[in-house]
């Protein structure tokens, strides 16, 4: 993992860029800040790290190793306090406390959940892989509504700004 800080350098360029952390995975799929800690999902191993940024910047230690091979996707949600973790290759959404207490909240039936982003009232957005679907997933119900089933093959990112649900969807030409 990298930090880039702003400003300029010797060569003119701009953003200095720093070795941060090591956390010994093979692939660093997703990042998210919580709780003033940096977490990391990898991949072939469907573990979670947490990295410091205090003190001690830069120190990994192992959060949790998910019943997955793949973490694509890490969400936080403050108001409960959790992270979200969208995995492969069994399509599993997992919510992990913060001591790395997880378990699985949804399994969307796809191969992949590959993008998360968070949805009001504390519900989230959900993209899969392999049949590009978005959803709504409610933690209170452990239900997920269907909002949008692309002709495409993976809903890679999504974000969101004020009331609109921007999506990233990729469609592979296998001929």
């Amino acid at each position: 993992i990298y930090a880039v800080r702003p400003g300029q350098t010797p060569r003119g360029k701009t953003g200095r860029l720093e070795p941060f952390a090591k956390v010994g995975a093979v692939v660093v799929t997703s990042l998210v800040v919580a709780d003033g800690k940096l977490y990391a999902g990898t991949l072939p191993d469907g573990k979670i790290f947490e990295v410091s940024l205090g003190g001690d910047r830069g120190q990994a230690r192992e959060l949790c190793k998910l019943d997955a091979a793949h973490i694509w996707a890490l969400v936080f949600d403050a108001r409960s306090r959790l992270l979200y973790a969208g995995t492969g290759p069994k399509g599993k959404l997992f919510a992990v406390e913060l001591s790395g207490k997880n378990k699985v909240v949804y399994d969307s039936g796809e191969k992949q959940i590959l993008s998360l982003a968070p949805a009001k009232n504390g519900q989230l957005f959900v993209g899969t892989a392999d049949k590009g679907v978005v959803l709504r997933f409610d933690p209170k119900t452990k239900r997920a509504l269907a909002l949008a089933d692309f002709d495409a093959d993976e809903i890679r990112a999504m974000a969101v700004y004020g009331d609109i649900l921007y999506v990233a969807a990729n469609k592979f030409d296998r001929g």
